[in-house]
Protein backbone atom coordinates (compact mmCIF):
# COMPACT_ATOMS: atom_id res chain seq x y z
CA UNK A 1 0.00 0.00 0.00
CA UNK A 2 1.25 3.51 -0.52
CA UNK A 3 1.10 7.03 0.50
CA UNK A 4 -0.05 9.53 -2.06
CA UNK A 5 0.15 13.55 -1.71
CA UNK A 6 -2.58 14.86 -4.35
CA UNK A 7 -1.70 18.47 -4.76
CA UNK A 8 -2.57 21.73 -6.63
CA UNK A 9 -0.43 24.60 -6.93
CA UNK A 10 -1.24 27.72 -8.29
CA UNK A 11 1.90 30.27 -6.79
CA UNK A 12 4.71 27.65 -5.80
CA UNK A 13 3.48 26.66 -2.11
CA UNK A 14 1.85 23.56 -2.98
CA UNK A 15 4.83 22.46 -4.75
CA UNK A 16 7.49 23.61 -2.18
CA UNK A 17 4.96 20.98 0.68
CA UNK A 18 4.86 18.26 -2.61
CA UNK A 19 8.91 18.22 -2.52
CA UNK A 20 8.65 17.84 1.46
CA UNK A 21 6.09 14.97 1.53
CA UNK A 22 8.20 13.17 -1.24
CA UNK A 23 11.15 13.57 1.69
CA UNK A 24 8.53 11.53 4.14
CA UNK A 25 7.97 8.66 1.68
CA UNK A 26 4.96 10.01 -0.63
CA UNK A 27 4.27 9.64 -4.21
CA UNK A 28 3.30 12.90 -5.53
CA UNK A 29 0.26 13.43 -7.92
CA UNK A 30 0.28 17.54 -9.29
CA UNK A 31 -3.48 18.11 -10.38
CA UNK A 32 -3.03 20.38 -13.45
CA UNK A 33 -5.39 21.96 -15.52
CA UNK A 34 -6.11 22.17 -19.27
CA UNK A 35 -6.01 25.80 -19.30
CA UNK A 36 -3.08 27.76 -17.14
CA UNK A 37 -4.10 29.33 -14.58
CA UNK A 38 -3.06 32.52 -16.14
CA UNK A 39 -0.94 35.54 -14.78
CA UNK A 40 -1.33 35.68 -10.88
CA UNK A 41 -2.85 39.00 -9.15
CA UNK A 42 -6.22 39.97 -8.38
CA UNK A 43 -8.25 39.08 -11.67
CA UNK A 44 -6.66 35.54 -11.52
CA UNK A 45 -7.96 35.56 -7.79
CA UNK A 46 -11.36 37.00 -8.46
CA UNK A 47 -12.24 34.57 -11.20
CA UNK A 48 -10.83 31.46 -9.87
CA UNK A 49 -12.31 32.19 -6.24
CA UNK A 50 -15.54 32.62 -8.05
CA UNK A 51 -15.48 29.36 -9.76
CA UNK A 52 -14.48 27.99 -6.29
CA UNK A 53 -17.72 28.98 -4.45
CA UNK A 54 -19.41 27.17 -7.02
CA UNK A 55 -17.23 23.81 -6.38
CA UNK A 56 -16.50 24.33 -10.09
CA UNK A 57 -14.44 21.11 -11.31
CA UNK A 58 -11.71 22.25 -13.50
CA UNK A 59 -10.87 20.26 -16.32
CA UNK A 60 -7.54 18.67 -15.77
CA UNK A 61 -4.70 17.07 -17.49
CA UNK A 62 -4.63 13.09 -17.50
CA UNK A 63 -2.88 11.76 -14.91
CA UNK A 64 -2.58 8.06 -13.03
CA UNK A 65 -4.08 7.91 -9.99
CA UNK A 66 -4.47 3.87 -8.27
CA UNK A 67 -6.90 4.60 -5.52
CA UNK A 68 -6.93 0.60 -4.41
CA UNK A 69 -3.31 0.78 -3.96
CA UNK A 70 -3.42 4.35 -1.63
CA UNK A 71 -3.54 3.16 1.94
CA UNK A 72 -2.95 6.88 3.15
CA UNK A 73 -4.26 10.15 1.22
CA UNK A 74 -2.95 13.27 2.16
CA UNK A 75 -4.68 15.99 -0.20
CA UNK A 76 -2.99 19.23 -0.70
CA UNK A 77 -5.01 22.55 -1.51
CA UNK A 78 -4.79 26.29 -1.90
CA UNK A 79 -7.47 28.30 -0.38
CA UNK A 80 -10.19 29.88 -2.90
CA UNK A 81 -12.95 31.85 -1.77
CA UNK A 82 -13.03 29.45 1.54
CA UNK A 83 -12.84 26.30 -0.51
CA UNK A 84 -10.53 23.87 -2.33
CA UNK A 85 -9.15 24.76 -5.87
CA UNK A 86 -11.16 24.09 -8.76
CA UNK A 87 -8.22 20.87 -9.53
CA UNK A 88 -8.93 19.65 -6.22
CA UNK A 89 -12.61 19.85 -6.94
CA UNK A 90 -12.02 17.66 -9.80
CA UNK A 91 -10.30 15.06 -8.32
CA UNK A 92 -13.06 14.73 -5.53
CA UNK A 93 -15.91 14.64 -8.30
CA UNK A 94 -13.80 11.91 -9.91
CA UNK A 95 -12.71 9.72 -6.83
CA UNK A 96 -15.13 10.50 -4.32
CA UNK A 97 -14.03 10.15 -1.25
CA UNK A 98 -17.62 9.32 0.91
CA UNK A 99 -16.23 9.14 4.33
CA UNK A 100 -13.03 7.61 4.18
CA UNK A 101 -10.20 9.45 6.42
CA UNK A 102 -8.05 11.83 4.96
CA UNK A 103 -5.59 14.53 5.85
CA UNK A 104 -6.15 17.91 3.81
CA UNK A 105 -3.12 20.49 4.50
CA UNK A 106 -4.85 23.81 2.78
CA UNK A 107 -2.56 26.59 2.34
CA UNK A 108 -2.58 30.96 1.60
CA UNK A 109 -1.21 33.98 1.59
CA UNK A 110 -3.30 34.93 4.64
CA UNK A 111 -4.26 34.02 7.91
CA UNK A 112 -5.69 30.92 9.31
CA UNK A 113 -9.38 30.52 7.60
CA UNK A 114 -11.50 29.18 10.05
CA UNK A 115 -14.47 29.26 7.32
CA UNK A 116 -12.16 27.46 4.89
CA UNK A 117 -11.35 24.67 7.64
CA UNK A 118 -15.29 24.45 8.02
CA UNK A 119 -16.71 23.83 4.25
CA UNK A 120 -13.51 21.02 3.97
CA UNK A 121 -15.33 18.88 6.71
CA UNK A 122 -18.71 19.83 5.55
CA UNK A 123 -17.38 18.04 1.88
CA UNK A 124 -15.44 15.40 3.64
CA UNK A 125 -17.00 14.47 6.82
CA UNK A 126 -13.82 12.28 7.72
CA UNK A 127 -11.07 14.54 7.13
CA UNK A 128 -8.59 15.88 9.12
CA UNK A 129 -7.38 19.16 8.57
CA UNK A 130 -4.24 21.62 8.78
CA UNK A 131 -3.74 25.10 7.48
CA UNK A 132 -0.26 26.75 6.54
CA UNK A 133 0.27 29.87 5.67
CA UNK A 134 2.52 30.49 3.26
CA UNK A 135 4.75 28.13 3.37
CA UNK A 136 7.08 29.14 0.97
CA UNK A 137 8.11 31.67 3.83
CA UNK A 138 7.69 29.67 6.72
CA UNK A 139 9.61 26.54 6.22
CA UNK A 140 10.04 26.64 10.05
CA UNK A 141 6.33 25.99 10.32
CA UNK A 142 5.58 23.44 7.63
CA UNK A 143 7.98 20.97 8.99
CA UNK A 144 6.53 21.36 12.25
CA UNK A 145 3.21 20.60 11.32
CA UNK A 146 4.84 17.40 8.74
CA UNK A 147 6.78 16.17 11.33
CA UNK A 148 3.44 16.16 13.55
CA UNK A 149 0.88 14.88 11.30
CA UNK A 150 3.46 12.15 9.43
Amino acid sequence: MSKTFVYCSATGNGDYLAGLMKDHGYEILKLQPKKSFGKKGFFMMMHYGRLAMKRYAEPLLPYLYEEDVTSTLVLGSPVWASRFSTPINSFLKDHPLGNRKVVVILYGMGEKNPKAEKNVVKQLPGAIVYYLQNPLKNPEEVEKLLNSIL
